[in-house]
């Protein structure tokens, strides 16, 4: 997909928009020095996106969201008091913590997977009758290396 300057426009539904690009921030995007705002963008902060606007209706926006959803979003003064809207983007709000949560979880598995066979591979070689004395050595230390960040994983909660 294509996107356009800041000087260009384009002919939708007959009304002729300027197009530019933004960054999503948590007040929504900023075009005319107003941040519009749809509860969709929360799941793309810090994202560069397109940004269609009728110069003559500042009232709102159309952004092409990263996943190409094109969605409506209204200048934020106007929407700010909607308590439907703010339940809303709580929720958003919420499901992202929940994602980052998730993530964070996931990267802590993975982690320790990495570990496990890494004492795995240290067990087998320490098993090995070729590794050298001076070998088994370095691989007693990783091993403790290894147990002792995971003792302190543990401590901490589980993390890294």
């Amino acid at each position: 997909m294509m996107y356009l300057d800041d000087a260009d426009t384009k002919t939708l539904g007959g009304k002729s928009l300027q197009i530019t690009r933004r960054r999503i921030q948590l007040e929504g995007v900023q075009v005319f020095n107003e941040f519009y705002f749809h509860p969709d963008l929360l799941k793309f902060v810090n994202e560069s996106v397109e940004v269609r606007y009728d110069s003559l209706n500042s009232s709102r926006v159309e952004v092409v969201l990263p996943d190409f959803r094109v969605i409506e979003a209204e200048i934020f003064s106007v929407v700010k008091n909607d308590d439907q809207f703010i339940d809303d983007s709580f929720e958003l709000i919420q499901t992202k913590a929940e994602l980052l949560t998730a993530n964070a979880i996931n990267q802590s598995l993975v982690s320790a997977c990495h570990q496990a066979l890494e004492i795995s591979r240290i067990f087998v070689d320490l098993a090995n009758p070729l590794t050298t004395a001076t070998e088994k050595t370095k691989l007693q230390i990783r091993y403790t290396e290894i147990e002792s960040n995971i003792r302190e994983a543990i401590r901490n909660g589980g993390g890294n």
